[in-house]
């Protein structure tokens, strides 16, 4: 669809020379979005984008209500490494020996991708999203996946990536040793449904893990302003789900957060 290039005013905006540059349109067409997004699309480049996309993926990108506009998803893609580049991510698992020593070993078969190994004095930050991924009796996988993000809080930077079809309980083992082997990060597993609150459970009372995300619940209780009653982990519910993505899209714009993995962005 065009209209004639001189009904265009001003000069291009990013998001016009990258539909030129990248994708070939023309001074026509770039008029013809100029006059559709007001008069068709409510003002909305991102209904534009979901009505009339010049690619498939922008269309499920935008449709619906999605957490994040298609400008914030190109500027975190920018930081994407590619699994063929020279900085992509080494992948492995992490072992504890018989004198309980903590180690990462290099496999390809491993379910963990790291950008970053451990830093000495650096904060690292991990959260966890538990599900019910199983073997089923002919070997098969079957079920969600479990899923960790840990970030170098002293940079900003994401350190690894964790993604396995686990049982909950063999989730929280792997919690246990990446925590430790991070210099004991922070963990935030997601408690809420039974599979998180599982490991929950198997983090705090099995392994007594030291550094687990407490906060001031509903329940709380304070005397003299130390609290007796904190609640741990992370649990889902509309509004803190609303001040999550705040905080996330924040740091996305802001560039304080480097997210290096597809999937997590």
């Amino acid at each position: 669809l065009r209209l004639p290039a001189e009904d265009r005013e001003g000069p291009y905006d990013d998001a016009e020379q990258e539909l030129m540059t990248e994708f070939g349109a023309t001074p026509d067409q770039i008029a013809w979005r100029r006059w559709c997004i007001p008069n068709n699309c409510q003002g909305a480049p991102d209904i534009f984008l979901q009505e009339y996309p010049h690619i498939a993926n922008v269309a499920f990108l935008t449709a619906g209500d999605p957490a994040f506009n298609y400008d914030e998803i190109k500027l975190v893609e920018t930081s994407v490494r590619r699994r063929e580049k020279s900085k992509a991510a080494v992948y492995g698992l992490v072992e504890e020996n018989e004198v309980g020593k903590i180690a990462f070993r290099k496999t390809r078969k491993g379910n963990l991708s790291v950008w970053e190994l451990p830093q000495p004095d650096h904060r690292y930050y991990i959260g966890a999203d538990a599900a019910r991924g199983l073997l089923s009796q002919d070997g098969n996988q079957h079920g969600d996946f479990s899923a960790a993000v840990c970030i170098d809080g002293s940079t900003g930077k994401q350190a690894f990536t964790y993604a396995a079809r686990i049982a909950p309980k063999e989730f929280a083992f792997v919690l246990h040793l990446l925590g430790h082997f991070y210099n004991r990060a922070m963990m935030n597993p997601e408690v809420t449904g039974g599979d998180g609150s599982a490991v929950f459970i198997e983090l705090r009372d099995k392994y007594h893990y030291p550094n687990i995300m407490a906060w001031r619940g509903k329940n709380d209780r304070r005397t003299r302003g130390v609290s007796n009653n904190p609640s741990m982990g992370w649990e889902t519910t509309w509004k803190s789900r609303q001040r999550m993505l705040v905080v996330y899209r924040k740091v996305i714009r802001t560039g304080d957060l480097e997210t290096y993995d597809r999937e997590t962005r």
